[in-house]
């Protein structure tokens, strides 16, 4: 029980975070697409405040989307989808490899450092560094699935 209850707040924290950072990164998106269409208008992009204020459409959209493909029968059961997934993770690492390359190809050297980039104070550097540490592991959600995975292997003799 004391599992269950720690793997369902690991859960709702989970949702929590995806749901946020999805909206953060369709609002991201839209303004990009809008920053592209139009230029830059008076002096500063697309922004929240401009957008009303919150992220709350972009969550609804997401929440929107997750109620429509939760009613598909069957979904954790399709193998394609696994397929799918591994399929647009290697496309998004040669994306992201290309354009790594071609920015090296345009500038002619490969710019920055072991140190990264330099900013004001010390603070800012160490604020940096957690920040980037918690987006790698918020990449890797090993343990959203750790206790299932235990739970469905055998126990020793």
């Amino acid at each position: 029980m004391l599992s269950g209850f720690f793997l369902s707040i690991s859960l709702f924290g989970s949702g929590v975070v995806y749901t946020l950072t999805t909206a953060t990164s369709m609002r991201a998106i839209h303004e990009a697409n809008r920053y592209g269409r139009e230029g830059q208008q008076q002096g500063a992009p697309f922004s929240t405040a401009t957008a009303g204020g919150s992220d709350v459409y972009y969550m609804l959209l997401f929440g929107l989307a997750q109620a429509v493909l939760s009613q598909i029968p069957d979904f954790h059961n399709m193998a394609w989808l696994s397929v799918f997934a591994a399929v647009m993770s290697f496309f998004y690492s040669f994306v992201g490899f290309g354009l790594g390359a071609a920015k090296v190809i345009e500038n002619g050297v490969i710019k920055g450092g072991i140190g990264g980039i330099p900013l004001a104070s010390p603070m800012q550097k160490v604020w940096r560094v957690a920040q980037s540490l918690g987006d790698i592991a918020f990449a890797y959600p090993y343990t959203l699935v750790l206790l299932e995975i235990e739970d469905t292997l055998r126990s020793p003799p």
